[in-house]
């Protein structure tokens, strides 16, 4: 029931098909059930084209046991072709006498949306021409980017720590 349930991908891989997933595995795929997926489409289909060669390799690896653990990110394809960012962590077994593989797949599509979010945020502060400090709730200087280093003449070492009063010169009102 756990794994009937788990909103993560659950399969089981033998042969280059997919000889079980659970129905959040379909989910993820843009399927409406399992039954569309085991013994009718191979592991390929559900990789994109960039990435089918070292996902297939992956599974041959495994199943030819030169690797029993995996773990790794790949760009899947969705029923609707769609592309969709894959967090897979799997590991050989022996299913119905047989090698296979087992494993887990998570939809991390919207952490890799949020990090390129926070990546593009960061540069863009990073190279503002305005002076940018940022502090903890101690208010010590926890960051502060390369325009305020250039306009107080203070490096990185001698600041991070500070409390912001460090700059009140008293020469200003």
């Amino acid at each position: 029931a756990l794994i009937e349930q788990s909103l993560a991908g659950i399969y089981i891989i033998q042969d280059c098909h997919f000889r079980y997933v659970n129905p959040g595995f379909a989910k993820i795929f843009g399927y409406v059930s399992p039954q569309e997926i085991v013994d009718q489409i191979e592991v390929s289909e559900l990789v994109s084209p960039a990435d089918r060669e070292r996902v297939m390799e992956n599974v041959r690896r495994r199943i030819e046991g030169r690797s029993t653990d995996i773990h790794y990110v790949f760009v899947g394809q969705r029923q609707d072709g769609s592309p969709i960012d894959l967090e897979v962590h799997g590991r050989t077994f022996d299913y119905q006498g047989r090698p296979a593989v087992i494993g887990l797949i998570l939809d991390i599509s919207a952490r890799r949306a949020a990090e390129e979010q926070l990546r593009k945020l960061a540069q863009a502060i990073e190279q503002s021409s305005e002076s940018v400090i940022i502090t903890n709730l101690a208010a010590e200087i926890e960051y502060v980017n390369e325009a305020f280093l250039r306009n107080t003449g203070y490096s990185r070492q001698e600041i991070i720590g500070q409390n912001p009063r460090i700059l009140h010169s008293g020469n200003t009102p």
